[in-house]
């Protein structure tokens, strides 16, 4: 019995001695190396006119986020093994009563918000309600990690995203230079995204909008983040007043013919029609599309994604996403229309 707990001993002794040192391996990774940090002075202080010495001031108060770093890691691993979540274990995330009840407390309480980016940008507000639903369920998650920590570990540790990730973090310390905001203060996503719509520091800059003309962007205040979202959306092209896809029922010979889930449109529509797909509407054959399945199995029904699909495409490069956060947006809307919210 002592022999036996004596190598019970031994064996937790040497279980946690290497956690400790995995612990350790990852507390005494700097976020950079000295020439990390002159060469990202030298490149992006004159990329974006930003003065050398806040650069470095503001990047000797990154912190190397272990969690960061793993999830990208797993991330790059995944895309290798081509692992993916099914449609309906991915949908279920977001389409649920809970999800779908959230969505419609904040309908009721941005109606005014709503409307006028609906107005301004001639995007449906069930696009902002899917989105700002799937990135942060209506602000109830917006991140607790630093944003300077989580993009200067990967910007500087993960060499398959380092060029993406180290032009943000530039484009995170020029918001911040350039509204005279605390780089340490901001908080979001494990990779970098922030605010109730999660726009990278790219992103913000390029696409943000302030509901007061006196102040800058705030992404953490709904009426900001749903105009924002708005204008992202219709300067990635979105059309107003067109589908975003069709339900239509195919044949097994359908994607052994085409190439389906191309994740651009890719055929006329005249060209499904002559392969098997049947609509279950009157379309206008000349336009273009991508068959999408979503399903690993083969399943008749499936849909033809059209422009506007794309656009949604372009905020997150899923289908499954682009799907979700259209269905989302409009269950909540037809739930919104059926209660006692004006």
């Amino acid at each position: 019995m002592g022999m036996k707990n004596n190598f019970m001993l031994r064996k937790i002794s040497i279980i946690l001695c290497g956690c400790i040192i995995i612990n350790n391996a990852f507390a005494d990774t700097n976020v950079y190396t000295q020439r990390q940090l002159d060469d990202f002075i030298q490149k992006f202080s004159l990329k974006y006119k930003l003065p050398p010495e806040y650069i470095r001031d503001s990047l000797a108060k990154a912190k190397f986020q272990e969690d960061s770093y793993l999830s990208q890691m797993s991330y790059i691993q995944n895309k290798k093994k081509h692992i993916v979540k099914s449609w309906a274990k991915y949908r279920s995330q977001f389409l649920n009563p809970i999800m779908i009840n959230n969505g419609v407390n904040f309908v009721c309480k941005n109606r005014q918000a709503l409307k006028l980016a609906a107005k301004t940008y001639g995007v449906p507000e069930q696009v902002m309600v899917g989105i700002i639903g799937v990135e942060t369920s209506y602000g109830g998650f917006t991140g607790n990690f630093r944003v300077l920590d989580a993009i200067a570990t990967i910007a500087f540790n993960v060499e398959r995203r380092r060029a993406f990730f180290q032009d943000e973090l530039a484009q995170y310390l020029l918001m911040c230079y350039q509204y005279n905001l605390e780089p340490t203060n901001m908080k979001g996503s494990i990779d970098g995204g922030f605010g109730l719509s999660q726009f990278m520091p790219s992103s913000y800059m390029k696409f943000a909008v302030s509901g007061n003309s006196s102040t800058p962007p705030n992404l953490y205040i709904a009426r900001d983040a749903i105009l924002s979202v708005a204008n992202y959306i219709k300067e990635h092209g979105w059309e107003k007043g067109q589908p975003v896809y069709l339900n239509v029922t195919r044949t097994i010979a359908t994607c052994q013919n085409l190439k389906c889930n191309q994740m651009k449109p890719a055929y006329k529509l005249s060209i499904f029609k002559q392969n098997g797909v049947k609509f279950k509407s009157s379309v206008n054959l000349s336009q273009t599309g991508d068959l999408i399945t979503l399903s690993d199995s083969y399943d008749k029904n499936a849909y033809i994604a059209l422009h506007n699909y794309y656009v949604l495409f372009s905020y997150n490069h899923s289908l499954k996403y682009s799907m979700a956060v259209y269905q989302l947006g409009v269950a909540v809307i037809k739930q919104v229309e059926k209660s006692n919210c004006k």
